[in-house]
C-alpha cells in the first residue's frame, strides 16, 4: 500500500515538506561543512530557510562541489543516534567526464532508501510474487542501480545474474549467455536493466533461441530509452515469447538514491517520495526558481537524509514540473512534464545547435541497428581550426549500404548536419558488462 504522503492534497504535502526541510536546514546549520560555509557567505541561518520558498534564498549547489570535495557534503552529527552516523554504503556518481564521486548513505539514509524504492516498485507494477531479475552489471564502482535493484521491499524474490567484466582474482561475474540461461532457468517475470544492456542481452538471446516467455515486464534506468527503443525491445521479448510484455521507464538520481517512475507506461515520471526529496525548476543561466510548467533545469533537495545532504543541487536534466494530483493515477507528487534531456548534451557542429536526443531517436527507431554512438570530431584531427564533423558509427544487420543511406538523409533533415557513417562491429562501441552503459557521445574536438 502506498502512504499517505502521496495520497494526500497538495497542501497537507507542502506543510509536510517544509517541516521536514527546517529540520534539514537545521542539521545542515550545525554539522555541514559546505552549508555551514555557504550560510556564512551569505548572512544565513536556518531560521532563514523553513520553507521550500526560502530554499530560493540559497545558491545553487553544482556538481562540480560536490566533485570538489565529497567529503564536505557528509554531516557531521556526533550526538545522533547511531542509525545516524553508521556508514551503511557507498555509491558513485560518474555522469559523462570526471572521476567518480562518493554518494555517503548511513543506517537511516540505507532504510529510508528502502521504503523510496518499495514505493518505486509498486509504481511501476511490481507484485509479490514477481521474480525480478537485476540485470546491472556488477561493476567495480558501487552503483546505485545495482544495490537499489538488489534490495527492495514490496516481497518479490530479486534474482541478481551479476554480469560485469571479470575480476581476476574473484571471477564471480556471469557472462552473457550464462546470464541469459539464469533469467531462462529462473522464469524471471521482471527485467530490471539499463536500455543498452537488455537489447544486446535479447539480440544474443534471439541467437541462442531462448525462453522468455516467463517475462511480463521490462524497468529501465540509467540511460534514456525513446520509443524507437522501447519498442524495439519490446518486439524482440515477443519473439522470445513474452505476451504483451509493458516497459517502465525511470529517471534516476544517484545523488538522490531514488527515480522519477512512470505511474503507467508511457505515463507522467513521478517523484515516488516527496517527503524525502523536493524537486524545482531554475532558469539555465540565472538560476532563478521557474514557475511549475516551464522548462527548465532540474533541481533537487534533500529533506530527510543524514549521510550526503544536498540543498538545491542542479541534477543536469532540462524538463518542467507539475505538483498537482496526477490525473493518470490521481497521486501528489511533483511530475515531469515533458522527456528530460541532458543540459550539457547540446552542441553546436559547423554552426548548428544540434540536440543528440533527436539523433538518439532517430537511430533506435530503426531495427537493423544494432549499436551505435555519435562522435563530434574535426575533419583534420591535427588542426584545431578545421571543420566540425558529426560522425555516427553503427552496427548493421541487414543491408549496411542502403541503412547508411537513409541513415544520412534522415539526419541531414532532422539536425541540418550531414553525417559521415562509419559502420563497425558490435564489440567495437559496446561490450556489454564492461560498463554500466553503452557510452553514446564522444567528444573528441580541443576544449577551449
Amino acid at each position: 500500500m502506498l502512504p499517505s504522503v502521496l495520497t494526500s492534497t497538495p497542501d497537507e504535502l507542502l506543510a509536510r515538506q517544509n517541516a521536514a526541510l527546517a529540520k534539514m536546514t537545521d542539521l545542515c546549520e550545525r554539522g555541514h561543512p559546505f552549508y555551514q560555509r555557504l550560510f556564512r557567505e551569505h548572512g544565513l541561518t536556518a531560521a532563514d530557510l523553513q520553507t521550500v520558498d526560502d530554499l530560493q534564498r540559497l545558491p545553487l549547489t553544482r556538481k562540480r562541489d560536490l566533485m570538489a570535495d565529497p567529503e564536505a557534503f557528509r554531516l557531521h552529527l556526533p550526538d545522533a543516534p547511531v542509525q545516524e552516523q553508521v556508514l551503511w554504503d557507498i555509491a558513485y556518481t560518474t555522469g559523462t567526464t570526471g572521476r567518480p564521486t562518493p554518494v555517503y548513505s548511513t543506517t537511516h539514509d540505507f532504510y529510508a532508501t528502502i521504503d523510496c524504492w518499495t514505493r518505486l516498485w509498486q509504481l511501476a507494477g511490481i507484485r509479490e510474487d514477481d521474480i525480478v531479475a537485476n540485470l546491472f552489471p556488477l561493476t567495480a564502482y558501487p552503483s546505485g542501480a545495482f544495490m537499489r535493484t538488489a534490495i527492495q521491499g514490496t516481497g518479490a524474490l530479486v534474482l541478481n545474474a551479476m554480469p560485469g567484466a571479470k575480476y581476476p582474482e574473484f571471477p564471480i561475474q556471469r557472462s552473457l549467455d550464462d546470464v541469459i540461461a539464469l533469467v531462462e532457468r529462473k522464469r524471471a517475470t521482471v527485467l530490471g536493466s539499463v536500455p543498452s544492456f537488455l537489447r544486446r542481452l535479447l539480440l544474443r538471446a534471439e541467437e541462442l533461441g531462448a525462453d522468455f516467455s516467463s517475462v511480463r515486464l521490462a524497468c529501465f534506468t540509467g540511460e534514456p530509452c525513446p520509443n524507437g527503443l522501447r519498442e524495439d525491445i519490446r518486439a524482440r521479448l515477443v519473439r522470445l515469447g513474452a505476451v504483451s510484455p509493458a516497459i517502465n521507464v525511470r529517471l534516476g538520481f544517484t545523488e538522490a538514491q531514488s527515480a522519477f517512475v512512470e505511474c503507467r507506461e508511457g505515463g507522467p515520471l513521478m517523484n515516488p517520495a516527496p517527503d524525502l526529496h523536493y524537486f524545482e525548476i531554475v532558469h539555465p543561466e540565472t538560476g532563478e526558481r521557474l514557475p511549475d510548467g516551464e522548462q527548465g533545469l532540474l533541481v533537487m533537495t534533500h529533506l530527510n537524509r543524514r549521510g550526503t545532504v544536498l540543498l538545491r543541487y542542479v541534477l543536469g536534466d532540462i524538463t518542467s514540473l507539475a505538483r498537482d494530483r496526477c490525473p493518470e493515477c490521481g497521486l501528489t507528487t511533483e511530475r515531469v512534464l515533458q522527456p528530460p534531456f541532458r543540459a550539457d548534451h547540446m552542441t553546436k557542429i559547423r554552426g548548428m545547435l544540434v540536440n543528440p536526443d533527436v539523433i538518439h531517436d532517430l537511430l533506435t527507431a530503426r531495427p537493423e541497428i544494432q549499436e551505435y554512438q555519435i562522435v563530434f570530431r574535426k575533419e583534420d584531427p591535427h588542426d584545431p581550426y578545421s571543420m566540425d564533423d558529426l560522425l555516427v558509427r553503427v552496427a548493421i544487420q541487414g543491408d549496411a549500404e542502403r541503412v547508411t543511406r537513409a541513415i544520412v538523409a534522415e539526419m541531414r533533415d532532422a539536425v541540418r548536419v550531414t553525417p559521415s557513417v562509419e559502420v563497425v562491429d558490435l564489440a567495437a562501441i559496446y561490450v556489454p558488462g564492461d560498463t554500466m552503459k553503452a557510452r553514446r557521445i564522444i567528444d573528441e574536438r580541443p576544449k577551449g
